[in-house]
């Protein structure tokens, strides 16, 4: 159980960074869309 809880917290983790990076692309590509 232990295990799986560290599986599914690094897995998160790894989702939330992919997440973040790609709302910097968009972001980033609206901005100079803009410019």
């Amino acid at each position: 159980f232990l295990s799986k809880n560290t599986l599914y917290q690094t897995t998160h983790k790894k989702i939330t960074k992919i997440e973040q990076k790609l709302e910097v692309k968009l972001s980033n590509g609206v901005i100079s869309a803009k410019q």
